[in-house]
């Protein structure tokens, strides 16, 4: 099950803002379809954001990570010119580089 399915299913919604930093080029290409597939290591912040319920109480755990290492991999967009989409976003599996 997917992250949006299970927010959807116990209707929770997150709220405040993510950021992102320390991001590090892992490679580079273009596939088989001729778009660019650009992956990359970075660090999510979410220790301005939450997730609360249909009530607006939190259900985010009070010692969940504030920092993810992610693995995200990005493709071009051809309808919209010097563009990346994420395509994947993983947390990182590997030693934690935040």
């Amino acid at each position: 099950m997917s992250a949006a399915q299970l927010f959807d299913d116990r209707g929770w919604r997150k709220i405040g803002r993510t950021l992102f930093d320390s991001i590090r080029l892992q490679t580079s290409a273009v596939n088989n379809k001729g778009d660019w597939e650009v992956r990359a290591y970075l660090c999510l912040d979410v220790s301005d954001s939450d997730v609360v319920d249909d009530r607006g109480i939190s259900v985010a755990k009070a010692n969940r990570p504030l920092r993810l290492p992610l693995e995200v991999e990005f493709v071009t967009n051809p309808s919209v010119k010097n563009s990346l989409l994420i395509q994947k976003s993983n947390v990182w599996s590997g030693s934690d580089f935040c």
